[in-house]
């Protein structure tokens, strides 16, 4: 019946009044992105797009443990690209701060090590799970995510990456496949009650634009990803395209990033700037004076 929806659609309205435009889903740790979308909401397909080597993966997790951190859910990453190991190692990354090469060599400081300790007992405390076989379809993820949901294991899903995932059979060509798993990732969403941080692969429509910024058509092997989701953004750094920019004071921006919300259902679009580390593990809110960062 309307009026059940309707119920539940004040019920909502009286939360959102009652929090006076506060961040009412879960957050990003990027305090302008979330200032757009309001946080990530349960049913919501979230798609995080990029080029190879750009940072969506880095992105993500940092998503990820700053949304264990903030709210206590249980994160269930399905790691199809790296291994639980060097996924494990991305977060310690993701939270000391530590060259990668100098953590990946052993060469540290004493305070490095320091550092790296206090993150993986900051790590051991969040509920964290992940699962990195390699060759799984959507409807694994689906069925494992039902389990882990009855556990109260899993309040967001994150998948790395859509394409390397299998439909489970044949459609005839990929872009049906890509689509059936797009359809499949939003109804898990629905389902469970979750935000699904997907992520995903662009073609390489963007490199032969003049500014390189990626656009939905753009979304490789199938227009069903931008159909399905509720939010697609994409990240972009021209410093990785040899683009300068400059701040308001034209200096050459560094380690400057932007993340470009190019579909929101439920809010506004637009661009969201960031800055990142030398490593590209930890991304940080555009202007943000935290002395510790070093840029």
């Amino acid at each position: 019946k309307i009026q059940d929806v309707l119920t539940k659609v004040q019920t909502d309205l009286e939360r959102l009044a009652a929090t006076k435009g506060k961040l009412t889903g879960i957050p990003s740790g990027l305090w302008d992105l979330d200032n757009l979308t309001s946080g990530f909401h349960p049913h919501q397909l979230i798609i995080i797009a990029a080029r190879p080597a750009v940072g969506k993966s880095a992105l993500a997790l940092n998503i990820a443990v700053n949304a264990a951190k903030s709210t206590k859910k249980a994160i269930a990453i399905f790691s199809l690209e790296m291994s639980d190991i060097s996924l494990a190692n991305r977060l310690i990354l993701s939270e000391c701060d530590v060259d990668p090469e100098r953590f990946k060599s052993g060469y540290m400081t004493n305070e490095e090590i320091k550092k790296v300790e206090t993150a993986v007992n900051e790590l051991w405390r969040l509920p964290i799970y992940v699962d990195d076989n390699p060759c799984v379809t959507m409807d694994y993820i689906r069925s494992r995510c039902k389990i882990l949901k009855k556990q109260g294991k899993c309040g967001i899903i994150m998948a790395d990456y859509l394409q390397l995932a299998e439909s489970g059979e044949r459609e005839g060509n990929r872009e049906r496949e890509v689509a059936k798993m797009s359809r499949t990732a939003k109804i898990t969403a629905k389902e469970l009650k979750v935000p699904f941080l997907l992520l995903s692969q662009l073609n390489r429509g963007n490199e032969a634009r003049p500014d390189k910024k990626p656009l939905l058509s753009d979304l490789r092997e199938s227009g069903a990803i931008e159909q399905d989701a509720d939010i697609v953004m994409f990240i972009h750094r021209p410093e990785y395209y040899k683009i300068e920019v400059k701040d308001k004071n034209g200096n050459v921006e560094r380690n400057y990033g932007e993340l470009i919300v190019a579909k929101n259902r439920d809010g506004a679009t637009g661009l969201v700037k960031f800055k990142h580390n030398d490593g590209m593990t930890k991304f940080y809110d555009y202007g943000s004076c935290d002395k510790d960062m070093p840029f």
